[in-house]
């Protein structure tokens, strides 16, 4: 199954992301007939995008699902509660959450598993 998940980065070029100075990327990522689009950035040090980089983030962000409100979860992750920002993150969070439930449908749990690992 791992095989059969691919990807391909396109760079935006130097950024900035809530005042950090980064590097903008549009991954795809294609799993049989899914494919899944979404932003993604990393430190100016780094020059490439990895795969496993992009699904232990896209991961993380799933967890959101965990949560039964946004407030639950702002408290946990350090976010004001009263912060449109951190609601737009929240939000974000649970748009990744879902579209990688759509991409790797079924395999999901699968999938988590092997890229929790790392």
């Amino acid at each position: 199954m791992l095989e059969r998940l691919e990807m391909e980065a396109e760079y935006k070029g130097k950024t900035k992301l809530n005042g950090w100075d980064c590097h903008g990327w549009v991954v795809t990522l294609y799993y049989g007939d899914e494919e899944m689009t979404t932003p993604y950035y990393t430190g100016l040090l780094i020059q490439d995008v990895e795969l496993s980089d992009v699904m232990n983030s896209l991961f993380l962000d799933a967890d959101v699902r965990h949560y039964s409100s946004f407030e639950e979860w702002a408290r946990d992750y350090g976010y004001d509660t009263d912060s449109r920002s951190a609601e737009r993150t929240y939000k974000a969070c649970l748009k990744n959450y879902d579209d990688l439930r759509g991409l790797l449908g079924d395999d999901y749990d699968y999938f988590e598993e092997k890229y929790r690992e790392n």
